[in-house]
């Protein structure tokens, strides 16, 4: 009797499990909504003097620098734009804004 209980749950799961197929993919933006944002570093506390600009679209990415004092971000779309005091985006932090920011940093992290 217990072997017949058994085999009937099984039999009753493995249909369940037939019934639902795994989707294919996970999607990564399933809105397709498109992050970004454009950020430029400078070697001078008043945003004047451009040592670089880059654009990020939908991801992570660090970013290492040397003899720069501020940052401006631009066009913030669904990201955040941090500073790191160590090259490797580790160390002590700073999220800067939108506009100019003043800071001393080694490397930039942002996450869209």
């Amino acid at each position: 009797m217990q072997f017949t209980k058994v085999a009937t749950l099984l039999a009753l799961f493995g249909s369940l499990a037939a019934a639902t197929p795994a989707p294919k993919y996970a999607p990564i933006n399933p809105l397709g909504k498109r992050s970004s944002v454009t950020y430029t570093v400078y070697s001078d506390d008043t945003c004047d003097n451009v040592v670089s600009t880059q654009t990020v679209y939908n991801g992570q990415i660090c970013t290492p620098y040397t003899n720069v004092r501020s940052i401006s971000v631009n066009n913030d779309d669904g990201c955040t734009v941090s500073t790191w005091s160590g090259s490797n985006c580790g160390g002590s932090h700073y999220t800067a804004v939108s506009g100019c920011n003043t800071v001393l940093f080694a490397s930039v992290l942002v996450q869209c």
